[in-house]
């Protein structure tokens, strides 16, 4: 009878045991199932986060593109307005020969047509001002205008 009590005990705490051993491998996978769906949702959020990060820089990109072409744009139309409004009288009406260079602080419009001019514009590298004809409304026959 004694066999029969140990081998009973034995059997029961095997069983015990096993069950233990199972509820922990379910508790375990149920661990490791809630752990992936973490997982799969933190991957999601991090995919969302790089898309809009990825759209935030191409909306970034294309108005750092406008605001340059706006600044451009703005630039270009203030030379044309320069262009357009710059008179040079014509050399026929105020010669420049005799006259000294620069005699004022400020360029008078007979200091234009001074060969000193056209040789400090050369030096810089801008083009001097030329004759030619002008559809601005200007009175005069010929007037000067910045060469492009």
């Amino acid at each position: 009878m004694m066999k029969f009590l140990w081998r009973r005990f034995l059997a029961d705490k095997v069983a015990a045991s096993v069950r233990e051993r199972s509820g922990l491998m379910a508790s375990r996978e149920q661990e490791f199932l809630a752990l992936s769906a973490r997982l799969a949702r933190a991957e999601d959020l991090v995919a969302r986060l790089e898309q809009r990060d990825i759209e935030q820089a191409r909306r970034l990109d294309e108005q750092r593109a406008s605001v340059a072409a706006e600044i451009t744009a703005s630039k270009m139309d203030i030379l044309a307005l320069a262009r357009r409004n710059l008179h040079v009288p014509n050399p026929g009406i105020h010669p420049a020969a005799g006259t000294d260079f620069m005699v004022d602080n400020t360029c008078s419009a007979r200091d234009f047509p001074h060969p000193e001019f056209s040789t400090i514009c050369q030096e810089l590298s801008v083009p001097p001002v030329s004759t030619a004809r002008s559809g601005s409304g200007c009175t005069s026959s010929t007037s000067f205008v910045v060469a492009a």
